[in-house]
């Protein structure tokens, strides 16, 4: 059971039974206790707080922490296959479709590859419609 309950059911039964007898300086020990109730009672709450607030910034670290991860492997993961789709187009390269001229083809290369890089942040339905779009 939780301390601060049993302090609580104490206190109760405490002032229950002083204030049933007639025992000289009831009202006295009662003044007594009440303060060191209420005292233990804010103690218990500011080291509960304190404890809540340590594990939820733990748990925001945690969180930033596996975010991070996870997008630096997805990075990765987007451009080795966006590096695999190359060197599969290039094992049997389209004449119709590559620029004539090598400093159009280096730019065009790049700009694909800023684009699948950042390929993760898309909605499905868009990465949808420009596959298609690229098909026809």
């Amino acid at each position: 059971m939780n301390k601060i309950i049993v302090i609580y059911i104490i206190y109760i039964i405490l002032i229950l039974i002083l204030s049933i007898s007639n025992v000289p300086y009831s009202q006295l020990v009662i003044n007594i206790f009440t303060p060191i109730f209420i005292l233990s009672s804010y103690f218990y709450k500011m080291k509960m707080e304190q404890k809540i607030k340590q594990d939820s910034d733990q748990y925001i670290y945690v969180t930033k922490l596996q975010y991070d991860m996870e997008f630096k492997i997805y990075s990765e993961i987007s451009e080795k296959l966006f590096r695999l789709k190359v060197a599969t187009f290039n094992l049997a390269p389209a004449l119709d479709t590559l620029p004539s001229e090598e400093e159009e083809r280096r730019k065009e290369y790049i700009d694909i590859q800023n684009f699948v890089k950042s390929i993760i942040f898309f909605q499905k339905w868009y990465l949808n419609m420009h596959l298609f779009m690229r098909r026809k």
